[in-house]
């Protein structure tokens, strides 16, 4: 497993290095359309025409095209926040988000006495155990002990060998599968699709030696968990 690890690893290292790169983010209006587009098109035209000549006329046609552009997008918000207020049909949830947008109000979750991302995993788990131990809590003993058992008799099978998996097995696992990803995977999932005929040996080997040795391995079992906060009122 460590080969094929620092195999692949070494191969995507050598071929594409990770590289680091700030972006700006710059989210597309709602309310932006091609004509928009080309009205801003046609304004940065005369604006490099009159750099480039600096002629009175040019100057005239950046100030008329720049006007434009203006006029068009207040339009065109103008436009668009109204059929988002007309179509919440008296939904003041719905009303209150679009004027929030308008007035760019945001709210902001503060997590309270987490300084780093340990201690806000910690806090996450202890959340989620303690709202399982309340729901258990709100059911009564008596309720309990008188339900009946989900499982009445015990299960004698013994699952102890699995027949090995084939190449055209597993070939059609991956080529079921997602091709989801995340930034502790040794290859994207869609590059292992791609380079099957080359991985599809190692990877059969791999499946089969776990399943023969009844054992999952540690690296295998690492994620990136990002919480996703709906309900912003708890405080957590």
């Amino acid at each position: 497993m460590d080969l094929y690890d620092s195999t692949l690893r070494d191969i995507v290292d050598e071929h594409a290095p990770l590289r680091t790169k700030e972006m700006p983010s710059r989210p597309m209006l709602p309310c932006y359309n091609k004509n928009i587009q080309a009205e801003k098109r046609h304004r940065r035209y005369c604006e490099r025409l009159w750099i480039r000549t600096s002629l009175c006329v040019h100057f005239e046609m950046f100030k008329v095209s720049k006007f434009l552009v203006k006029n068009i997008l207040a339009f065109a918000k103008s436009e668009y926040y109204n059929k988002k207020i007309k179509a919440s049909k008296g939904n003041q949830r719905t009303v209150f988000s679009v004027l929030n947008k308008l007035s760019h109000k945001t709210q902001t979750v503060l997590l309270n006495n987490i300084n780093s991302d340990k201690d806000m995993a910690h806090c996450f788990n202890n959340f989620f155990c303690q709202n399982i131990l309340n729901i258990h809590s709100g059911f009564h003993s008596s309720t309990l002990s008188q339900g009946k058992p989900l499982v009445e008799e015990s299960c004698i099978s013994v699952m102890d060998t699995f027949e090995p998996f084939t190449e055209t097995d597993i070939r059609h696992l991956l080529k079921k599968s997602s091709i989801a990803f995340c930034a502790v995977d040794r290859m994207p999932t869609w590059l292992v699709k791609d380079c099957l005929d080359v991985l599809i040996n190692p990877i059969t080997n791999i499946v089969n030696k776990l399943l023969s040795l009844g054992v999952f391995l540690r690296p295998m079992t690492a994620t990136l968990v990002k919480p996703l906060i709906k309900k912003k009122h708890y405080g957590l």
